[in-house]
C-alpha cells in the first residue's frame, strides 16, 4: 500500500498511516491490518512544528515507555 507515512505510536498500537487524497482508497486495508488511517488536508504541506504537534497529541500516545516531552496528550478542541 503506498502511503504518505507511517507515525510509529501515536494514533493506535500499530501506528498512524497517513494517506493523501490520491490514497484514500487505501484507508479500509490500514484500519484492517490495525493501524490508524487518516488523510491529509493541504494544510499539512508545509511544515509547522505546532501544527504536527498539535496533530499527534490529538491521535495520542501509544508506545511502550515515556511520551516525547513535548506530548500533552491534549485533544484538539
Amino acid at each position: 500500500m503506498e502511503v504518505v507515512a507511517l507515525i510509529r505510536e501515536f494514533g493506535s498500537e500499530k501506528g498512524t498511516v497517513v494517506l493523501g487524497q490520491q490514497h484514500s482508497a487505501a484507508y479500509p486495508a490500514a484500519v484492517a491490518q490495525g493501524f490508524f488511517p487518516t488523510i491529509i488536508s493541504p494544510s499539512y504541506e508545509d511544515y509547522s512544528r505546532d501544527l504536527f504537534e498539535e496533530t499527534l497529541n490529538d491521535l495520542q500516545w501509544f508506545g511502550a515507555g515515556e511520551p516525547p516531552a513535548w506530548y500533552t496528550g491534549a485533544a484538539w478542541g
